[in-house]
């Protein structure tokens, strides 16, 4: 059974590159003590971390704490109800200032924004063109990428 603080720990100790190969348990485990790992509400849109995320967050951004992730948030919301056409559906958000990024589910109608798979540091993905990815054991499909500064 592996806890949270040991898993940062050995994943600082290893250049904090981890092999990504935990059981779903072991995921759950590392997830609940996660800064993410939190239901928020912003201008009165709900955000919803899902489990595989929050685990993601813990190896790629141990160092983030819950505000760092709430500016993010709020950013992808802003941008959000910025946009004229509002469609449901897959989005994947990059910070350039954070150097984040994260793939969200957005549905305007229930104002809700869950949160899929956290992305690597610096990492923007998928790559320009790409209208598919695979997360979570579905194929996704990136209705746009936003860059939110």
């Amino acid at each position: 059974m592996i806890k949270f603080w040991q898993f940062v720990d050995e994943s600082k100790q290893q250049g904090g590159s981890r092999k990504w190969g935990m059981s779903k348990e072991e995921e759950m485990e590392v997830a609940d003590g996660a800064p993410i790992n939190v239901k928020l509400k912003y201008k009165g849109w709900l955000i919803i971390p899902t489990i595989h995320a929050a685990a993601q967050s813990v190896e790629r951004r141990a160092e983030y704490e819950l505000s760092d992730w709430k500016l993010l948030h709020g950013k992808a919301i802003n941008a959000l109800e910025d946009k004229k056409k509002k469609k449901n559906g897959e989005y994947l958000f990059y910070s350039r200032s954070q150097r984040q990024g994260y793939v969200v589910n957005v549905n305007y109608g229930r104002k809700r924004m869950r949160i899929i798979t956290v992305l690597p540091v610096g990492r923007k993905n998928p790559k320009p063109g790409t209208t598919q990815m695979m997360i979570e054991g579905k194929t996704v499909n990136i209705v746009e990428e936003i860059e939110v500064d």
